[in-house]
């Protein structure tokens, strides 16, 4: 199915029509909560460059933008393609939806940046270098990057956006290893997670499974 669906499908998605667009996100949504790996294995450069620019809220609304970013991500089922992904735009796109005011966007990009950094070293560091610095620089330029957008996000109302910014935040850590951030994210992420636990729905559900990985990885430090 994924096979002749997925070009219909990213045609809709690069339509100029509004609803047709939003139609065919959507269904993409739903089609890779199914069928992720056939629909990754589907997607190719161009396809994925063009989904890319639909990242852009501004130009198509932060409703595809949304979709589109719960997507991108877990498309990129190998290197080649992240690092299209990235040299596409993508994660600078993806930081912007950060700053949404609207929960279902922030977490979107939240969860695309979760996928990304989770095994891919240089993306991560590709992230952490766009606008970090040192830890020393001014609080102005602090707020502004990533990696503090990500931390402030950990203690965000929404059970959700805390779960995966404290995924975001303990990726980080492959990148920036100063026994002071690491420390930051331990004294942030390790709470949180455990206050997770009372959380309701999903949330509860999938918090032991992000609890023991980010545990075990912080452990080594």
């Amino acid at each position: 199915m994924a096979n002749g669906a997925v070009p219909v499908l990213v045609g809709a998605i690069l339509s100029q029509k509004p609803r047709l667009v939003e139609a065919g996100a959507r269904s993409l949504k739903f089609l890779m909560q199914t069928q992720a790996q056939q629909v990754g294995a589907v997607v190719t450069a161009e396809m994925l460059a063009q989904l890319v620019e639909r990242l852009d809220a501004d130009v198509y609304g932060v409703t595809v933008a949304e979709l589109v970013a719960t997507v991108v991500a877990r498309c990129c089922v190998t290197t080649s393609l992240q690092g299209v992904l990235v040299n596409s735009g993508g994660l600078q796109r993806l930081l912007t939806l950060l700053a949404s005011q609207q929960d279902k966007v922030r977490d979107a990009a939240l969860d695309a940046i979760a996928s990304l950094t989770k095994d891919n070293v240089a993306i991560t560091q590709q992230l952490v270098d766009l606008d970090y610095g040192s830890r020393g620089g001014q609080q102005q330029q602090q707020q502004r990057s990533p990696v503090a957008m990500i931390l402030t996000l950990v203690k965000d109302l929404n059970p959700h956006t805390r779960l995966l910014a404290s995924q975001c935040a303990t990726n980080l850590t492959k990148c920036i290893k100063d026994i002071a951030f690491v420390q930051e994210v331990k004294s942030l992420v390790l709470p949180t997670l455990l206050k997770l636990l009372d959380a309701p729905g999903s949330v509860q559900e999938l918090t032991p499974i992000v609890l023991g990985t980010q545990h075990a990885f912080l452990s080594y430090f």
